[in-house]
């Protein structure tokens, strides 16, 4: 499932069909809106995005694929990862699932900044010391 971002009560999926598509997106809103367990649901035409806020308790992940796969949207290949488990009714991704790489480049971005600030900073004590 092409979950971009999720956490509990709140999921962000990305469907590349509905991008451009406003018919598309209407069927999304259509076959989702129907769930239980659905609190709010923001289905966005123009980048193919998909925000459900759910009850912690809702056990509505094979609902949503299913859902999607009978209105064509997502292949029967697509399935739901490995590591999302529905632990008390909740979805939980793996830590790695959302950190991993983004994190060590986000790290990666903020030591850089660091050592840039600092190497300006010294910069400008050493031509003040001089003059």
């Amino acid at each position: 499932m092409p979950i971009v971002h999720h956490v509990p009560g709140r999921v962000r999926l990305n469907l590349p069909a509905l991008k451009r598509n406003e018919g598309h997106a209407e069927r999304v809103r259509a076959c989702l809106s129907v769930l239980d367990g659905i609190k709010e649901l923001k289905v966005n035409g123009l980048t193919g995005s998909i925000v459900i806020h759910y009850d912690h308790d809702a056990n509505i992940a094979e609902a949503i694929v299913s859902n999607l796969r009978s209105e064509g949207l997502l292949s029967a290949e697509t399935r739901i990862p490995a590591g999302l488990s529905k632990a008390s009714g909740r979805w939980k991704l793996p830590v790695s699932a959302v950190g991993g790489s983004v994190g060590k480049r986000v790290g990666k971005k903020v030591v850089d900044i660091l050592v840039e600030k600092a190497v300006q900073r010294s910069a400008v004590a050493l031509i003040g010391a001089l003059l």
